[in-house]
């Protein structure tokens, strides 16, 4: 397992991202954004063994997530944050 913090900004350009070996949790600790989980990863390349990232999503779902909201992507599935302005704890489950 594996825990870490993470705080998006306006400034900050996230990547389009999955995992072939564990489960991300994300807990909203405080703020709003979009977050789009599912679809294609473009201009998709491995960055180390079961890691992918990528520039965009196509065909993904989008959704609002606020302070107090849980979002879990099971692994294998394409995901991707905002540019709002949100902390959230990550959680990666094997």
């Amino acid at each position: 397992m594996k825990i870490s913090m993470v705080a998006t900004s306006k400034e900050a350009s996230p990547k389009a991202e999955s995992h072939d070996n564990f489960n991300d949790l994300f807990l909203v600790q405080s703020g709003e954004e979009e977050f789009w989980v599912g679809g294609e990863i473009t201009d998709k390349e491995e960055t180390e063994k079961g890691e992918w990232l990528g520039q965009n999503l196509v065909g993904a779902q989008k959704y609002q997530i606020k302070a107090g909201d849980v979002m879990v992507v099971p692994k294998g599935i394409a995901h991707k944050h905002g540019t709002g302005s949100v902390i959230f704890l990550v959680i990666k489950i094997a």
